[in-house]
């Protein structure tokens, strides 16, 4: 690699085009998407699949097929939580939260259907140790063979995180995440089609691999799509 492509692709810079990423999401002014994902484990293996609806500042709307039907509605006053069968539902009264307290249950709801790799977040830590880069346009990889070891993989034409590999001190891996099949949702913005995630959990290595599929970006939604209409007869729970 030439010095040029040094000086190009330094620690601020990688964290640029990284935020640059991550502002796509950002920015979006509603995003939906339909998932569906096998995840293996020891245990065996899990099928679930739901919709993912967002509306910014903080409206979302999930929509579970699989294990079993269910519908999570979030807004700035109330959460949703409804349940096909028995016909029930528990309601949050978050009109009197605090802007923290909205947050933590605004990021409750997501860390639900979190998918590693789709949005990339910060590298912070890692890029705070030394590192080495190395470019094939337009693909950079950024990676440490010393303990604890990382490699990033990042489309610099098109602004994609390819792969994520992190390791622990001892040189065990914790996460590993690769997305492909990318569709171009709005300009600029490329988004994955297919995620394959590794992690390291309590009991041993989890695989999944996710389908993602009639993705939109800035959509208009119907209004009624993030209120709840109660059906007849359901068991209500205030909470």
């Amino acid at each position: 690699m030439t010095c040029q492509a040094k000086e190009r692709f330094s620690k601020d810079s990688i964290q640029q085009l990284i935020a640059a990423i991550n502002q796509k999401y950002d920015m979006a002014d509603s995003l939906h998407y339909e998932v569906q994902r096998s995840t293996t484990s020891q245990e065996g293996t899990v099928k679930d699949s739901w919709t993912f609806s967002y509306l910014s500042p903080s409206s979302i709307r999930i929509d579970y097929g699989k294990p079993s039907p269910r519908l999570i509605i979030i807004t700035r006053n109330e959460i949703w939580e409804y349940l096909e069968e028995p016909n029930a539902a528990m309601r949050t009264d978050l009109s009197g939260s605090s802007q923290s307290e909205h947050a933590a249950a605004f990021s409750n709801v997501i860390m639900r259907v979190a998918i590693p790799g789709l949005k990339p977040g910060t590298f912070d830590q890692i890029l705070s140790r030394k590192f080495k880069t190395s470019f094939e346009d337009p693909i950079l990889t950024v990676h440490r063979e010393k303990a604890p070891k990382f490699k990033l993989k990042i489309d610099t034409e098109r602004e994609i995180l390819l792969l994520t590999e992190i390791y622990n001190k001892d040189g065990q891996l914790e996460i590993k995440s690769s997305t492909s099949k990318h569709k171009e949702v709005a300009p600029g913005f490329w988004f994955p089609q297919q995620i394959k995630n590794t992690m390291k959990t309590d009991i041993g290595f989890v695989s999944s691999q996710v389908q993602l599929s009639n993705i939109a970006v800035n959509r208009p939604f119907p209004k009624k799509h993030f209120i709840f209409n109660k059906p007849n007869n359901l068991k209500l729970i205030e909470k």
